[in-house]
């Protein structure tokens, strides 16, 4: 066996990155609005979708540029941004609001 084998590898790097999504502790929304529930549309080239809100917070997947990501109305402010809480492609968690248009 080879070690150092970029297969092996990535392969390893692949199973660590899903024990990390896996084990994520999701945080609660922290605000409600009947106004910014809806479905939203992603502006950016790829936007995380988090397990808490904030760019700190472990990944959990990703939401393509034109794709739809369903907000149920839940949110937490932090600064400026708006972290919706909704769903994209089955995983649920946190996106930034700076990079959804509904």
């Amino acid at each position: 066996v080879c070690s150092g084998n970029p297969r092996t590898t990535q392969a390893t790097q692949a199973v660590k990155k899903a024990e990390t999504k896996s084990t994520a502790k999701m945080e609660s929304a922290q605000s409600y609005s009947k106004s910014v529930a809806g479905s939203y549309t992603c502006t950016a080239s790829s936007l995380n979708i988090r397990a808490g809100a904030g760019k700190a917070k472990d990944e959990l997947g990703s939401i393509p540029r034109g794709k739809k990501f369903v907000c149920y109305g839940y949110y937490t402010q932090v600064g400026d941004t708006k972290w919706l809480y909704g769903v994209y492609n089955g995983i649920t968690g946190f996106a930034s609001g700076a990079y959804l248009k509904k």
